[in-house]
Parts: C-alpha cells; sequence; structure tokens
C-alpha cells in the first residue's frame, strides 16, 4: 500500500491538542516502567524521532477539543507527559486514510519489533477480511504466508493458549503443535510444563530467545520486589529502551556501591 507522502519538517506541537486512541493503536499493555525508562532517556538524550500526527479534521469519529490524532509514538507521547513537558516534536501526515494510517502505526511498531504476536494477530484480524487470501495478506506486509497463517490460527485458539502465545512462554513451533493437536489448550499446558522442567528447559536455547514482552515483565517484577532501579536498567538497555550515557550512569552508581559485585 502506498502511503501519503510525509511532511519530513518537524512542529513542535503541544500536547493536550492530541488525541492519543489507545485502543486504535497496534501495540497493546504498555508497562509503566517502559514509559519510565523512556521518559528518563529522553530527559537526559532528547526525542531522537518525532512522532507522526495527522489533522483532526481528516479523523471521522474524533472527540472535540483536539487539534490532531496520533498516528505512530504512543510511547514517545506518554513518556513526555509524564515529564511534564508542553509540546512534542511531531511530523504531521496530511491525507491519509484511516487505513493508512494504521498500516503506518502497525509498520513503525514492526520496525521497533515493539509487537507480540497476539497484537500482531489482531491487526492483521482488524485490517484484512476473512475472504483476502493468506498470499495477499503476507504480500501486502511483506511478510511469509506461514506467518500469516500461525496468527489467523491463533485467535482461533482458547484464551490461554493466546495468552500464553503472547507473553512468550509459547514459540512459533509450540504453535504449530498445538494448532495440531485434538485439545488445543492441554497441549499448552503440556508444552509449558515440560518447559520449566530442569532436564528440559530451553533458557539457553538460541532458538527460543526472550522477548521483549517477557523481559519488560520481569522488570516490573523486579521493581514490585524492591530491587534497585539502576539494576533493572541493565535490562532496559538490552530492549533499546534506555541510551548508553543512561546506562553508564547507572552502572557507575553500582560500582560505587560494591556489595551487589562478588
Amino acid at each position: 500500500m502506498k502511503l501519503a507522502p510525509e511532511q519530513y519538517e518537524t512542529f513542535h506541537i503541544p500536547v493536550h491538542q492530541i488525541w492519543a486512541d489507545s485502543t486504535w493503536n497496534s501495540r497493546r499493555g504498555i508497562s509503566e516502567a517502559h514509559i519510565d525508562a523512556l521518559a528518563e532517556d529522553i530527559d537526559r538524550r532528547q526525542l531522537m524521532h518525532p512522532i507522526q500526527v495527522q489533522p483532526i479534521e481528516e479523523v471521522q469519529g474524533a472527540p472535540p477539543g483536539f487539534k490532531y490524532r496520533l498516528v505512530s509514538g504512543f510511547c514517545r507521547l506518554l513518556a513526555f507527559k509524564k515529564l511534564g513537558r508542553e509540546e512534542i516534536p511531531a511530523n504531521l501526515r496530511i491525507g491519509l486514510t484511516d487505513r493508512e494510517a494504521k498500516m503506518l502505526n502497525w509498520s513503525e511498531n514492526k520496525k521497533r519489533k515493539d509487537l507480540n504476536i497476539l497484537e500482531e494477530a489482531v491487526f492483521v484480524d482488524s485490517m484484512f477480511a476473512p475472504y483476502r487470501t493468506v498470499s495477499s495478506i503476507a504480500e501486502e506486509l511483506e511478510e511469509s504466508e506461514n506467518w500469516v497463517r500461525i496468527r489467523r490460527k491463533l485467535l482461533l485458539m482458547p484464551e490461554l493458549v493466546q495468552q500464553a502465545a503472547a507473553s512468550g512462554r509459547l514459540t512459533e513451533s509450540d504453535l504449530r503443535l498445538i494448532f495440531n493437536s485434538q485439545n488445543p489448550e492441554e497441549k499448552a499446558k503440556e508444552i509449558m510444563a515440560l518447559a520449566k522442567s530442569p532436564h528440559k528447559r530451553r533458557l539457553t536455547d538460541p532458538k527460543h530467545p526472550r522477548t521483549k514482552a517477557e523481559i519488560r515483565a520481569l522488570m516490573t517484577k523486579l521493581l514490585a520486589e524492591g530491587f534497585s532501579p539502576h539494576l533493572i536498567r541493565l535490562l532496559g538497555w538490552v530492549l533499546r529502551d534506555i541510551g548508553d550515557v543512561s546506562l553508564e550512569e547507572s552502572l557507575n552508581w553500582l560500582r560505587d556501591r560494591k556489595g551487589w559485585l562478588k
């Protein structure tokens, strides 16, 4: 799909003039810990990539009181609000249809690898009619046909399977086995139980890397348990939520208190 040309000039737009419809965003379940880390990084390094907005008059059903709809950059906008900033750098996209705007949102989230498999499946379901062929969807999204099939089938699975896939506890290889089983939910439980076995654990298997969702869930858990935010920022750096400067400051803080070192 050819998108409308981008207005590359960056404007500083008042935050309160931007309508951010979270139900419209491809990404779901943005954690507070992620926004905190992003806000800290923006505060130190400034915003590296402007958000994308479109004029509100081009949006049907928009609530009153806004001048723009947010197309992409939900986390960045939330981080600016967290910092109490009144304006945010933005590129104005003019002439986008609703579908083109959603495709732009999808494209940016995909490029940043911010979506889990269930979010991808929901996007495919919302954007493509049931009669669309797998090959045509794959071509438009620039993905493989197998990629599309797995996500379409995932939405037909029980809630337990969907949520386990979203959290990264089930891989795409696991899902193929589950799809072919007579009792998908029981098969999923069996696979997850096997993964917890000390003799079968896949923790070091490079074919099954930890997902961003898993790492962010761990960050939230460690914060709740009282672990130092400076230590948890190591995980934030792995996710590219914080930059090198912020990481080095945390490392220096930890080095000065050598009790965490052996």
